[in-house]
């Protein structure tokens, strides 16, 4: 509850964002893990999508598979979220991005391993198609949980 509050009101002062001129406007990121637990919003997240870029606002949104997000908000994720980092999936949400991706396939996104990814994002206006990387392992822990 506090974090979608907390949310809330960070997207509405984003959005007071408006009357200052454009070429004035410092990037803004507002980074939200786990989106499931915050569609709540004052603003369905698929119109702050549409809306952040023009505000200078990049949303960076996390989640663990497609099915957690109703299909509405799936949809204006897919059409508004430009940049995707995709790790390994599970067959229902492989064959949807395979569906976004035409030079992937589904056993592509399945087979990715440990700390590997897919990516696709904008570059100078253009999107750059889909490449693999890859990405570092959690540090070890300082000290025994326990």
């Amino acid at each position: 509850l506090l974090g979608s509050l907390i949310v809330g009101l960070t997207w509405t002062l984003a959005l007071s964002r408006a009357s200052i001129p454009a070429e004035k406007r410092h990037i803004v990121e507002i980074y939200i893990d786990e989106l499931q637990d915050y569609i709540s919003l004052p603003t369905d997240i698929s119109d702050a999508l549409a809306q952040a870029r023009g505000l200078g606002v990049g949303l960076t949104l996390a989640h663990q598979y497609r099915d957690q997000l109703p299909l509405d908000i799936r949809s204006g994720v897919d059409a508004n979220a430009r940049n995707k980092i995709v790790f390994g999936l599970n067959s229902k949400d492989a064959k949807d991005m395979a569906a976004m991706a035409p030079e992937l396939t589904a056993e592509d996104f399945m087979a990715l391993p440990r700390y590997q990814i897919y990516t696709s994002f904008q570059s100078g206006g253009r999107n750059t198609g889909w490449v693999q990387g890859r990405t570092l392992p959690p540090p070890p822990a300082l000290r025994d949980a326990a």
